[in-house]
């Protein structure tokens, strides 16, 4: 069987660090965002100050990963907003060469099934790698990733 992807459900923070811990023990990940940017959900808030501090809302992975590239992080005791963190950590983690490639926007995931594997019993479908089959609007018809 050939090395899957990973498919990692939303381009987020959860997403994005997600997807920088794979890549750190050598597993290829691809990021599924539906929306049109990475942090499409966060950014439907960005107005809101969040209820915690900087150090809590960036993965240190990915920290790591940015300050490699020359980020400079924000005041660690400071209180982003929405908008902040898509802007000043989402953004930037997003458009690092290890990353961006990664990514697919505008992509929906419609269901999560076993390749070539109705949903009816089938002898050793617990074996078949899972399938994420995508909205007509994404880049890509399917992604897969290992079991």
């Amino acid at each position: 069987m050939q090395t899957l992807p990973v498919a990692v459900i939303g381009g987020g923070p959860v997403g994005l660090a997600a997807a920088v811990h794979l890549l750190a023990r050598g597993i290829e990940p691809v990021v599924l965002e539906s929306g049109p940017s990475v942090g499409t959900a966060t950014r439907a808030w960005g107005h809101v100050m969040m209820f915690s501090q900087w150090r809590y809302n960036v993965d240190k992975a990915a920290r790591a990963l940015l300050e490699q590239h020359g980020w400079a992080p924000p005041d660690d005791d400071a209180y982003p907003t929405g908008r902040q963190l898509a802007e000043q950590y989402l953004e930037p983690l997003a458009a690092l060469p290890e990353i961006a490639p990664r990514i697919r926007l505008n992509a929906r995931v419609t269901a999560i099934a076993r390749a070539g594997v109705g949903k009816v019993r089938t002898t050793a479908r617990e074996a078949a790698p899972p399938m994420a089959p995508l909205s007509s609007n994404s880049p890509k018809p399917a992604c897969s990733s290992p079991a």
